[in-house]
């Protein structure tokens, strides 16, 4: 592989690694170039104690990622990460109980299989084991858009709803 996008170079461990190799093969339209970037996922999923990770792959036309994406889940699943730039509401999720690492822009090695706190785009929520958006109903407009503390949360009624995403289809050319 000549091209290696920065999510892969940026990856700590071989978890990580794994991680970004899949989101790279999702992106991939190319049946060869998408294979490439699953069997690296293989490798990095072997080292870390998957066992046959290339077989979960299956034999078609495109590898089957979500069976190693439920491989590397079994491994990581109860974590969970708080994807938000804003401390008023990371205080407010540590009063109730939730305290996970906090990222303020996710990638998908941080969040693949986790639970995650926070705003995420379709593609990147369909990777996470699920996701739950914290809502302020009463937030007055001049609050919007601006810093809220967690006192200001529990005064505009904020709460919490999870989803699992899960993407259905693949574009095959």
């Amino acid at each position: 592989m000549t091209d290696q996008p920065i999510e892969y170079t940026d990856a700590r461990d071989d978890f990580q690694k794994a991680s970004a190799s899949l989101a790279i093969a999702r992106r991939k339209q190319s049946r060869i170039n998408s294979w490439e970037w699953a069997n690296t996922a293989a490798r990095h999923a072997e080292k870390i104690g998957i066992e046959n990770a290339r077989n979960l792959l299956g034999v078609g036309n495109y590898p089957d990622l979500p069976a190693l994406d439920a491989a590397l889940a079994t491994l990581r699943k109860d974590e969970l990460v708080i994807a938000t730039r804003h401390a008023g509401l990371v205080e407010w999720l540590n009063g109730r109980g939730y305290n996970g690492r906090v990222v303020e822009r996710a990638t998908p090695s941080d969040i693949l299989n986790k639970h995650v706190i926070g705003k995420l785009p379709m593609h990147l929520s369909a990777i996470a084991a699920s996701v739950t958006n914290i809502h302020v109903p009463n937030v007055p407009e001049e609050k919007r858009g601006k810093e809220l503390s967690a006192d200001e949360l529990d005064k505009y009624l904020a709460y919490m709803r999870t989803y699992v995403v899960k993407e259905i289809t693949v574009i095959e050319p």
